[in-house]
């Protein structure tokens, strides 16, 4: 029998991620499009679908499939904080403020898009102040859901990053301690969250205590595999200690993995998926 709309999108889906793991993009971006194309008036199949791309590093096209979504359902924040993380992603700052702020103006409780304007601001070291505001307020909203498999460590980092960035070194690393042991209660390790409390300490004057949380940092980046951050934290140990013979040995492995990866089985130029019966 013919496909199912939404199963002709998943299969659409299906065939952008072999063509964007082909280094195809082009043809990844068309088959997003089509997918999207097949029932635009649906928001959830659209941020999927965006969500995907974006994770592909196809972030006009991610852009795109929003942008048509918001056409059809204007009104739904959600639409806008995840547009807002599409520009994000594209470094188009000006165009992702402008849209989470459209999600809050339709909605002044997503507290999604409070931390992602938050922190926007922080990590482009601009309206500081306003982006505490923001991350205090994304705090207090998320401590109330109750969702069984929602962990809000992510944007206790956040509030934490802004004091830090504000130069409110202490504070900083007191929330951001807190951000560490909310991930680990839920079972989630995010290496960056070690990092930023590294930061915070030696901003603070705790050169021990920071070289310590970069060296956490940097076992959690290699378990998850991001070497190039593992590879950043052990930079930041060196500065303050240069003749640490153990961090730099680790560096020179970190190197030695980032110029040696695996190789990755992708498919030959000329396979095409589009075998699949799709009619």
């Amino acid at each position: 029998p013919p496909a199912t709309g939404e199963a002709r999108a998943n299969a659409l889906a299906v065939i952008a991620q072999f063509y964007a793991g082909a280094g195809r993009p082009e043809q990844a971006a068309e088959r997003f499009l089509e997918a999207a194309r097949l029932d635009p008036a649906d928001s959830d199949m659209a941020i999927v679908l965006s969500e995907l791309a974006r994770d592909l590093e196809l972030h006009d096209t991610a852009v795109a499939i929003l942008t048509q979504a918001i056409e059809h359902s204007p009104g739904s924040d959600q639409l806008h904080y995840f547009l807002g993380y599409a520009y994000d992603e594209a470094g188009r700052v000006e165009e992702a403020e402008r849209a989470f702020r459209r999600a809050l103006e339709i909605n002044p409780d997503n507290y999604l898009a409070l931390n992602h304007l938050g922190y926007m601001f922080t990590e482009h070291g601009i309206q500081l102040e306003e982006a505490l505001t923001l991350t205090q307020r994304a705090v207090e909203l998320s401590d109330e859901d109750v969702s069984p498999r929602f962990n809000n460590a992510f944007i206790v980092d956040s509030l934490g990053w802004a004091h830090h960035q504000l130069g409110n070194h202490a504070e900083a690393a007191r929330w951001l301690r807190e951000a560490i042991r909310r991930a680990e209660r839920g079972n989630v390790q995010d290496g960056l969250f070690h990092e930023h409390l590294g930061d915070a300490l030696l901003a603070d004057g705790k050169t021990g205590e920071a070289i310590a949380a970069w060296e956490e940092a940097i076992q959690v980046y290699r378990a998850a595999g991001d070497l190039e951050s593992a590879e950043t934290a052990a930079e930041k140990i060196l500065r303050e200690q240069p003749a640490n013979p153990r961090i730099a040995a680790l560096l020179d492995l970190v190197r030695e993995e980032i110029a040696s990866p695996e190789a990755l089985a992708l498919p030959a130029a000329d396979d095409d998926p589009e075998v699949l019966d799709l009619q």
